[in-house]
Parts: C-alpha cells; sequence; structure tokens
C-alpha cells in the first residue's frame, strides 16, 4: 500500500462538507409541494421561460394546467418536479 492511497481524516471531513453542500443544494430547488398550484410567472422562472412561451405550450398541451377563471391559469408542481 502506497501512502498516497490512505484517506486522512481531512479528507473525510472534505467529503463531508462536500456531500452536505450538494444535499442542501438539491433540497433547496424542491420548494414546491407536490399538490401546489404554481402561478405563470413561478413557472416561467422555474423553466426559464417566457410567458409567451408558457402560453403556446398550455395550447398545445404540453403542460398540465388548471382553468381558475376566463383568464386565470394555474399549473399543478408535480410535473416540474424533474426539472428542479
Amino acid at each position: 500500500m502506497n501512502l498516497n492511497d490512505l484517506v486522512t481524516k481531512n479528507d473525510l471531513a472534505l467529503l463531508q462538507r462536500e456531500i452536505s453542500q450538494w444535499r442542501e443544494a438539491v433540497t433547496s430547488k424542491q420548494k414546491f409541494e407536490v399538490n401546489e398550484l404554481l402561478t405563470p410567472s413561478e413557472v416561467c422562472e422555474l423553466l426559464k421561460i417566457s410567458l409567451n412561451t408558457l402560453k403556446s405550450m398550455r395550447q398545445k398541451k404540453e403542460v398540465k394546467f388548471k382553468r381558475i377563471s376566463k383568464s386565470i391559469y394555474r399549473y399543478p408542481s408535480a410535473q416540474f418536479n424533474s426539472s428542479l
């Protein structure tokens, strides 16, 4: 065994910090509840698209939505969890 192959306590501490940072990054992106309805602005921010693009996606039925009134739409967040 070579001395360069040994794992030190510092190596383990560094790995633990990196795993912790990764875990925080992943969980912070999942800020929406599974059954939550998102506004068009929230969806656009999440997908980094314009409102016109979202409207087009809605008209093509590329996204699931709920029509609240004549001109108000909401989008179930569950369909976007893989985008996070």
